[in-house]
């Protein structure tokens, strides 16, 4: 008690006259807030201006505090963190790289990287279903000035059928690993939910997309899709080669049309000709209809198919009727 009233009578000897001891108390407060304000949230005075800051993809939250701390972007890491974790949010801080073109208090700072807002104006990048790694690559070089095209098909060596086919929106500065991790998020995303449906096919999931990718580049309705995935489902089931022309720009960059039988004999394992079942993996990366057609192909007979002139497709029993249909639709 005696401390405390001696510590009363300290601040009354600088009080003006006219205050109260509230009054005083208030200011007191008021000045510790404001202290605190600038010393915790508000932006640093080397705050990073018109520089980009990357918060890599798997960073924990503290990883990340210190990221944030160590470019000036925040005064501190346990008031970054704290509020991170007050909000809820910690398993949903964006990554990628962000600009700052002013200085932000840490509620902005935090605001931002849990929506994900970069800073920068978005570029556009369509992937259209079954295009395969090599034309992913070459959609996102030709919009980004940061992307390493060789880098990316390394990086993706094992992925073909596995970059998911929609519409990105990257940073201008994104790298190919940048884009490479929005794609893997969203195959996971999108995809993921169907290797649940694939485990009661029988097959795995890996051949589920392989099958896609075929189906992908055979048929285009969604009809004919779970069509042709019953052929060649049916066909594998037999014993009987694929015959899926598709492969073969996959194999040798030549479309049917411009297939030879030289081509149809190539011993690459690719070649559903030459070998019995599925390729050793997808051709293309494949649209979610594709995947369904894959799991859940029509229930049918048929063993052939073709498509007319006009892309209509017909399907055959056996391989009699498949030749009345190719002198039907093709030969005339």
């Amino acid at each position: 008690m005696r401390v405390i009233t001696t510590l009363r009578r300290r601040i009354r000897a600088f009080v003006p006259r006219g205050y109260t001891p509230w009054k005083v108390y208030g200011v007191l407060v008021l000045a510790i807030l404001s202290l605190s304000y600038y010393f915790i949230f508000s932006p640093p005075l080397d705050f990073p201006l018109r520089q980009t800051v990357r918060i890599e993809e798997g960073m924990s939250l503290k990883q990340i505090a210190l990221r944030l701390k160590e470019t000036g972007v925040i005064r501190s890491q346990i008031a970054f963190a704290s509020m991170v974790e007050l909000s809820g949010k910690q398993e949903n801080l964006v990554a990628g790289q962000y600009k700052f073109d002013k200085p932000y208090s840490l509620f902005t700072v935090v605001g931002r990287l849990v929506s994900g807002t970069f800073g920068f104006h978005m570029v556009k990048v369509v992937i259209p279903e079954g295009a395969t790694n090599v034309q992913v690559a070459s959609l996102f070089d030709a919009k980004l000035s940061s992307f390493n095209r060789e880098k990316f098909l390394m990086m993706v060596k094992e992925k073909e059928g596995y970059l998911f086919p929609d519409t990105y929106y990257v940073t201008p500065v994104a790298t190919e690993e940048d884009a490479l991790a929005q794609l893997n998020k969203n195959f996971k995303q999108q995809a993921g939910p169907y290797e649940v449906e694939s485990f009661v096919t029988g097959h795995s999931f890996h051949d589920i997309i392989t099958m896609a990718s075929l189906i992908e580049e055979e048929a285009k309705s969604e009809q004919d899709r779970a069509m042709v995935s019953s052929i060649l489902w049916n066909r594998i089931e037999k014993g009987m080669p694929l015959q899926v022309d598709a492969v073969f720009p996959y194999i040798i960059g030549r479309n049917t049309y411009q297939v030879t039988k030289a081509d149809l004999a190539n011993k690459s394992p690719y070649n559903t000709y030459v070998h019995e079942g599925l390729p050793p993996g997808p051709i293309s990366n494949p649209g979610l209809s594709s995947i369904r057609a894959a799991i859940h192909p029509t229930q049918s007979d048929y063993l052939f198919y073709l498509h007319d002139r006009r892309g209509t497709m017909h399907y055959a029993r056996t391989f009699a009727e498949h030749v009345v249909n190719r002198r039907k639709y093709l030969d005339t």
